[in-house]
């Protein structure tokens, strides 16, 4: 074979390579970012596991991006920063009807996804402190150790629901006296006793509530049904919740308590065929995801089309081809 017909071999498969590899660039060209929390909290674990399903498609490419939580995820879906993120459904709802503190304008731009985890109230006190239930929280002095941002008023509406519960349980009694202090310093205060109790808020097991069980000995209070229903009929986004038994340290029995949903939301502007890709992964791909996190567990498909925002088209086409091909 002579140098110049070998030369020409060389040359045809580089390009042929070379298209080879345009061609999976073309395939792999569309990115997709989901917002979702501090390093190593729940939102970023759950945000990265999603993206490893995505990024199986063959035409995506997909990560979890690290973000300060619901509030900046709701923005950067909104703003086009990211495609998907993660949010408290009673924020997102905020977000898309009357914006953030942030952005003050709706956020029009969000649509629906799926309803994934619950994230529930951990009212936390010491076992022996003797406050046991709602009632007893009248008066006391509660650390509010909860992520995420307030609604654009500045007020806390889920806590506030909370104190009105147990001013009605305790009608004659002072409120709740409230100090916001960040999680790690409420394990500490509780510990110290500069605190009566102290309110956590996300998926069960929350790490904030399991390092407080194994430093010293907890009581997470119950919501009865009563209490369920007051709380809720303050706040329409809370629901009843039973973290089981043995999800902390010294847990013998299964807790009753309330949760507010967490969802993923996308850009409206996604196209329609993407969004419903992204739903069907998302639901095939749980059982292979679901040891990187209890909550995953906790994503029920029966309730994935419940978003407090209107659903995507895309996915509203997966929940109603799965309503026709059960």
């Amino acid at each position: 074979m002579s140098r110049h017909v070998s030369c020409a071999i060389v040359c045809v498969a580089m390009c042929i390579a070379g298209a080879s590899c345009s061609r999976h660039d073309a395939r792999a060209s569309i990115r997709v970012r989901i917002a979702g929390g501090p390093r190593d909290a729940t939102f970023f674990i759950l945000a990265n596991a999603i993206a490893s399903l995505y990024a199986k498609l063959p035409d995506l490419s997909a990560e979890g991006l690290e973000t300060g939580g619901t509030i900046e995820n709701i923005n950067a879906v909104e703003n086009g920063n990211a495609e998907c993120g993660l949010g408290s459904a009673d924020l997102v709802y905020n977000a898309y009807v009357r914006g953030t503190a942030r952005l003050s304008q709706p956020h029009l731009h969000l649509r629906g996804v799926a309803v994934l985890f619950p994230n529930a109230l951990h009212i936390t006190t010491r076992a022996d402190s003797g406050v046991l239930a709602l009632s007893d929280l009248a008066g006391k002095r509660i650390a509010a150790a909860l992520p995420g941002d307030p609604v654009p008023t500045g007020q806390d509406s889920r806590m506030d629901a909370i104190d009105g519960a147990i001013a009605a349980l305790a009608p004659h009694h002072k409120r709740p006296e409230t100090i916001a202090i960040g999680m790690e310093d409420a394990v500490g205060a509780l510990e110290q006793r500069r605190v009566d109790a102290a309110r956590f808020y996300g998926g069960y097991p929350f790490r904030p509530v399991t390092e407080a069980a194994q430093r010293y000995p907890i009581h997470v209070v119950e919501f009865d049904d009563f209490a369920s229903s007051l709380a809720k009929g303050r706040y329409p986004f809370f629901k009843p919740l039973v973290i089981p038994a043995g999800t902390y340290p010294g847990q013998a029995n299964a807790i009753r308590t309330v949760a507010i949903d967490n969802v993923l939301v996308c850009r409206a502007q996604l196209p329609a065929d993407l969004v419903y890709r992204l739903t069907l992964t998302l639901f095939r791909g749980l059982s292979s995801i679901a040891s990187v996190h209890a909550s995953v567990r906790q994503i029920d498909p029966e309730n994935g089309a419940a978003t407090p925002i209107p659903l995507h088209d895309g996915a509203g086409r997966y929940y109603r081809e799965r309503e026709l091909f059960r």
